[in-house]
């Protein structure tokens, strides 16, 4: 039933994904020239070369090249850096386009404004004619005094200072480029400058950083704002680790270092979030918890569509206008935050039993282990004691016991985590119905498959009666009727009281579990003195290997618990007032009937 669940995740993820294709992969295009301007002020007499182009920015800064073409720019024979590939959107190039880093930016700044003809970086700066050989080759790699030093040395000029510089750049960088909001200026500025090291950076603490400021405020009252304070917020749910922990995460293609402001990767990675299905221990404060949050994706989410209730508005927070915020954009993350916030919400409505079960425990314990080990080109075996300190959780080495737990599984008594479930999710399914499909890059096909299945479903969650307008889902040869506003009820919805459930641990004849070797192993082992085959070799099938290791004399060795993993199986048996027909009303396979229980 996944798809149900995580079919509007495809909104979020292909937003960021798309890319545009041709229906004639053999027609010829004509190359695109593009007119781009360079700024800090405007930048004339700037060399520049572009591909096969090369040439001076006239006054107004302005040079031209093919699209998807890199620029290098030079400064009277000095080069200051090159751009990556430029498109119809980088109408605008700053010194941090052509810098490794935004220190490197600043000190270009400096550069240019210092041996500015005009002398006023305000009017424009003009560095025609300017001889870039009397400088040091090095002189954008320096320390900041140092470059200052050389800087003046070289030229014979008051150096502008890299405060003073930086200031003007990120000015003229926030006009030209039309940010609305300094806040927001200031959280892309900070982001531009850690961006080669963000994978370093402490997460959460820039995550608080940025709300700050934007709590703060400035004088723009604009949307932008509340835009990207809704966007921090769902960023900040996704990166909790106790949610990170017990949802899968999945990565995309979608780098830091290109659209970090286009709302930190992992808003685009929780659309793909699906349930781990090993059971993570969520306990009653991590379901309260998850609930909260689920509550701040709503919220967000509602943020969102206050700011972009006009479809032409755009929030600007990129520095080449790629990472730009569109209507479609917007909405799109919107429903994928509700999908989270729907799945953190049904993670919620449910029962995990104690604490106990989950929380780490350890234990100390004489083991009898085999080593094994080459030496002079012989296998040697030892049997061999070792005091070892390990740490384990039951719900590992006996999951028997937290299946047989009357609590675990039921639903809690309280209606809102379902209704806040169902209500995202429909709310989601509305959004996607009035979202621009074919713009995500979905082929003709998936776009129609979508939209059919994003209509049947709000259909289906907003009808008075959910079994007389079910919800159909295909998924390969298996096609499902169901009834996801009964699994959204109290009364109705799945759970342990569907079932009496037998779970149990088996070994083979002979053996048993042993609770002092699952606690070695955290896992559940079946322990065994019969470790060897009949011609004298080690049964590995008997064994579970603990550890490698190096004696005194850099011989390597491996450590061998006498055991082996348990099977761990449960018999469930459904009972007299199952409610699981409401929710899953029909199963077919390919033409032919089948009962659901069989799945």
């Amino acid at each position: 039933m996944k798809k149900t669940i995580t079919a509007l995740s495809v909104i979020s993820a292909m937003t960021l994904l798309s890319a545009c294709g041709s229906d004639d992969d053999n027609k010829v295009e004509e190359p695109k020239f593009i007119t781009a301007t360079f700024i800090d002020s405007e930048v004339a007499g700037l060399e520049f070369r572009c591909g096969d182009d090369s040439g001076l920015t006239d006054a107004n800064g302005e040079f031209t090249f093919i699209e998807n073409s890199s620029c290098n720019f030079k400064l009277g024979g000095f080069d200051i850096g090159t751009t990556s590939q430029l498109t119809e959107a980088d109408s605008i190039v700053t010194p941090y386009d052509i810098a490794e880093t935004s220190e490197k930016g600043v000190k270009i700044a400096s550069l240019l404004q210092t041996v500015n003809v005009n002398g006023d970086p305000d009017n424009g700066i003009d560095v025609t004619g300017f001889d870039g050989g009397v400088l040091p080759d090095n002189l954008l790699s320096l320390d900041d005094d140092e470059f200052i030093e050389q800087l003046e040395e070289s030229t014979g000029l008051v150096a502008v200072s890299l405060d003073d510089a930086k200031e003007h750049l990120d000015n003229n960088v926030g006009q030209s480029k039309g940010y609305h909001s300094a806040a927001v200026q200031t959280i892309v500025d900070d982001v531009r400058a850690i961006l080669p090291e963000i994978e370093k950076a402490n997460y959460q603490s820039k995550l608080a950083e940025y709300h700050a400021i934007l709590e703060k405020g400035d004088d723009s009252n604009n949307a932008d704002i509340e835009t990207l304070t809704a966007l921090i917020a769902i960023a900040e749910v996704v990166n909790e680790p106790i949610v990170a922990e017990r949802l899968d995460i999945e990565q995309t293609e979608f780098k830091y270092t290109e659209m970090l402001p286009k709302v930190i990767d992992s808003v685009i990675n929780s659309a793909q979030a699906n349930f781990i299905e090993e059971q993570q221990g969520t306990t009653d404060d991590i379901a309260a918890l998850f609930y909260s949050m689920a509550e701040r994706l709503v919220e967000a989410s509602d943020k969102l569509a206050a700011s972009f209730a006009d479809e032409n508005y755009v929030a600007m927070y990129d520095k080449s206008g790629s990472a730009n915020i569109t209507y479609n954009d917007a909405h799109s993350i919107r429903a994928a935050a509700l999908v989270l916030a729907s799945k953190l919400s049904t993670l919620s409505a449910y029962q995990y039993g104690s604490d106990e079960y989950v929380i780490p425990q350890q234990h100390q314990a004489k083991i009898d282990l085999i080593k094994t080990s080459y030496q002079d080109f012989e296998f040697n075996i030892e049997y061999i004691q070792m005091d070892m300190d390990t740490e384990y959780s039951l719900i590992n080495i006996s999951s028997n016991d937290f299946l047989n737990d009357e609590t675990v599984g039921r639903l809690r008594a309280e209606p809102q985590y379902l209704a806040l479930a169902k209500k995202a999710l429909t709310d989601a399914a509305e959004i996607g119905l009035m979202l621009d499909l074919a713009s995500m890059g979905l082929a003709p096909e998936e776009v129609e498959e979508l939209e059919v299945y994003l209509q049947d479903l709000n259909t289906h969650l907003s009808a008075a009666d959910g079994s007389a307008d079910p919800l159909v889902v295909i998924d390969g040869d298996l096609t499902y009727t169901v009834n996801l506003q009964a699994f959204y009820s109290l009364e109705t919805g799945i759970d342990r009281n569907d079932f009496t459930i037998n779970a149990y641990q088996d070994c083979a004849t002979g053996d048993q579990w042993s609770e002092v070797l699952s606690k070695v192993a955290d896992d559940a082992i079946c322990g065994t003195d019969d470790v060897l085959n009949s011609d004298g070799s080690l049964n590995y099938g008997k064994l579970t290997w603990l550890t490698w290791g190096q004696d005194d004399n850099g011989q390597s060795y491996e450590l061998y618990i006498k055991g082996y993993s348990a099977y761990n199986d449960a018999d469930f048996e459904e009972s007299p007032t199952s409610t699981i027909d409401d929710v899953l009303m029909s199963c077919m396979r390919s033409d032919e009937v089948i009962d659901c229980r069989e799945l």
